[in-house]
Order: C-alpha cells, then sequence, then structure tokens
C-alpha cells in the first residue's frame, strides 16, 4: 500500500514539510501542462491522480495537526459550503425530473 501523507509525519521539521508543499504544488503544475501534452486516452489518467492524491493527503495531514492551510482559509471553506449545497440541489433536482424519480 502507498502511504500518501508521506509529506506529514509527525515531528517533521516545518522547513521539510514547506519543501514537500512546494514540491506537490510542482507535480500538479507538472500534470497540468502533461495533461496539455499528451493524446487523449492519457491526459486525464494517472498522470493527474499521483499528484492530486499527494496533495489531498499532504492538505488532509495538516488539517489533522490543527495548521493552517491555503485550502482551511474562510474563504475556501465558505467556498467549500457553497458547493456542497449547490451540488445537492443540483443532484436533487435532477432526481425529482428523473423519469419515474423520486417526485413522481
Amino acid at each position: 500500500m502507498i502511504d500518501i501523507t508521506w509529506a506529514a509525519r509527525p515531528g517533521m521539521r516545518t522547513t521539510g514539510y514547506l519543501r514537500r508543499r512546494i514540491v506537490i504544488v510542482l507535480l500538479l503544475a507538472l500534470a497540468y501542462y502533461g495533461t496539455l501534452e499528451l493524446p487523449s486516452p492519457y491526459n486525464m489518467s494517472l498522470i493527474t491522480a499521483i499528484p492530486f492524491g499527494l496533495a489531498i493527503g499532504t492538505f488532509a495531514a495538516a488539517n489533522v495537526r490543527g495548521e493552517r492551510t491555503v485550502l482551511g482559509s474562510r474563504p475556501m471553506v465558505w467556498l467549500g459550503n457553497y458547493l456542497v449545497r449547490l451540488l445537492h440541489d443540483a443532484g436533487r433536482r435532477a432526481l425529482l425530473a428523473a423519469p419515474g424519480g423520486a417526485g413522481r
């Protein structure tokens, strides 16, 4: 099993942790560039899954430790709450409008 929280080990120095965040951001940028350059069947698969998995693991581990991150700022939390409500409402409307859906 692959440990995607390698950037968040307990007792790690802050400078090393910051370097790992920078590496993950660079990997995300490289993955974005790869999606533009690779042909269609390959541009949205593994090339983006690994950097996003590392980013999610890093930010989740920082959140568990109580560190401040960009994704934990007030505007990002507000945006996340708004998008959850928006997607919930869109899904509810789609279910109600479907033939034989919950509303009929």
